[in-house]
This record gives structure tokens, sequence and C-alpha cells, in this order.
């Protein structure tokens, strides 16, 4: 029960309004592309598919794996997503899930596009990230429970699908 207690503390405290401004720039965008590590990259997928399929909205999650890798190998790691640098334009947006917002290879690319017109947003699970920092738009999670992070940071695209379906209708 201490894991699904922690999970409800954690989503009441979620900002509802910064759930419907990332709504909106995601509607403002022209393309979405959706970043993440580990189990956060599952995430990223499956948001993107929503956004795609339910949506109707150009959404796509790097998660090519032999893009990644060939980043990763060919370059360094931290530039493992570096493919953001050809695809991304001003009008684009940038959606990074991180449960501990300072992953290397994630704070690389968004530092490449930080003020540069591309919205940056991102769901972080601990306070004082540097990509949190680097966001126009960041839901913070205050925990460094990693688990209910994942759990929240699911629910919360799910919450940003069900907002842009009722603003779409």
């Amino acid at each position: 029960m201490e894991y699904i207690n922690e999970l409800c503390r954690i989503i009441a405290g979620i900002n509802e309004k910064k759930i419907e401004e990332m709504a909106e720039s995601i509607l403002e965008s022209d393309t979405i592309y959706v970043i993440g590590n580990g189990g956060s990259m599952a995430t990223a997928q499956h948001f993107s598919q929503d956004l795609l399929k339910c949506c109707g909205l150009r959404a796509i999650a790097l998660t090519n794996i032999s893009e990644i890798t060939a980043f990763a190998n060919d370059l360094e790691y931290r530039k493992c997503f570096s493919s953001l640098e050809t695809l991304c334009r001003d009008k684009d947006c940038i959606f990074c899930i991180t449960t501990s917002g300072e992953s290397e290879n994630l704070i690389y690319i968004l530092e490449r596009f930080f003020d540069s017109g591309t919205k940056i947003l991102s769901l972080v699970g601990r306070d004082n990230s540097t990509i949190e920092r680097l966001s126009d738009i960041s839901i913070v999670l205050s925990t460094d429970k990693i688990r209910q992070a994942e759990d929240c940071h699911h629910a919360i695209c799910h919450a940003i699908v069900e907002t842009i379906e009722r603003t779409k209708r």
C-alpha cells in the first residue's frame, strides 16, 4: 500500500494548469519530438502514438535504436539524440520525459535548442534539475521514487492527450 499512497500523494500535487499549457504548446507546434531514456523512452513512444492516433498531430518519438546507437557509437553517448539538430525546426516542440532531470544525453540536446524558438516541454521527477531549467514549461513531481514518477509521467501524458482531444472538438 505504501507504493499506492505515495503515487496518490504525487498525483495530488500535479499542477493542472501546466497540463493545459503543455497541451496548448503542443497544438501550436508543427511537429512534436518526444525523448527519454529507459522507461521514459517507453512512455515517450506511447505518448507520441497517442498524439498521432488520438489527436491527429505530427508526433515522433526518438526510439529508433539503430539511429540512437549509431550516434552514440560514432560520436559519443551524450550525442545520441543529435538527429534532432537536423530534424527539428523553429515551430517544432521537444517533449522530454525524465525521472532524474540530469541525464547527460537529454541535457546535451536540450542545450542545443535552449532559446532557439523551439519549445521545450518536460516531465521531471526531481526538483531543481538542469532539464527543468532548460524547459519553457516543466511539470516537476518532487519525488526521488522512480517507479511512481514513471507512473505519474504516463498519467500526465494521458491527461495532455485528453485535454487536446477536448480542445479539438
